[in-house]
């Protein structure tokens, strides 16, 4: 069985209710961490991705493609 996502987990943890609250704090506390520790994978990704992206734009710019490339 697979594990509940974080907004699944949110929304199954009851109505807005003050008994609910601290459940669904500690839901939300957890996914910050979580995103915290994937930030620096997600940031080199963001970075690959936008070299690459100007690689394309340059090659685009030049009547060449990514198969030129080489």
């Amino acid at each position: 069985m697979s594990t509940p996502t974080t907004t699944r987990r949110f929304v199954e943890s009851g109505p807005g209710t003050p008994e609910h609250s601290v459940r669904r704090l500690r839901i939300l506390q957890a996914q910050e961490e979580r995103l915290h520790r994937q930030r620096p994978e997600l940031d080199e990704d963001l970075r690959v991705m936008r070299d690459k992206m100007a690689d394309f734009r340059d090659l685009i710019a030049r009547g060449r493609d990514c198969e030129d490339e080489g």
